[in-house]
């Protein structure tokens, strides 16, 4: 059975506008989570040592490992602001 008036679905708008609503949603959160992600990478590289530890010669995964507590504080603090 599909949406329409012989399904006695109603959606305000019909099935072309609730997809679309629908859509609009998943590509919202898309977005955020991307922004989350950009917003992490930015701290990691302005406020914390990370670029000089990969500079010293320290692979890439290390580094990573040693700097999500700063960011995370960074990022907690600017939250609560």
């Amino acid at each position: 059975m599909g949406f329409g008036a012989s399904s006695g679905c109603r959606l305000p708008g019909g099935p072309v506008e609730f997809v679309k609503r629908e859509r609009w949603a998943a590509e919202l959160a898309s977005v955020e989570a991307s922004d989350g992600l950009a917003v992490t990478a930015s701290v990691r590289h302005q406020d914390t040592p990370y670029d000089a530890l990969l500079m010293s010669g320290i692979d890439r995964r290390e580094a990573r490992e040693r700097v999500p507590d700063t960011v995370n504080s960074i990022l907690d603090a600017w939250r609560k602001n």
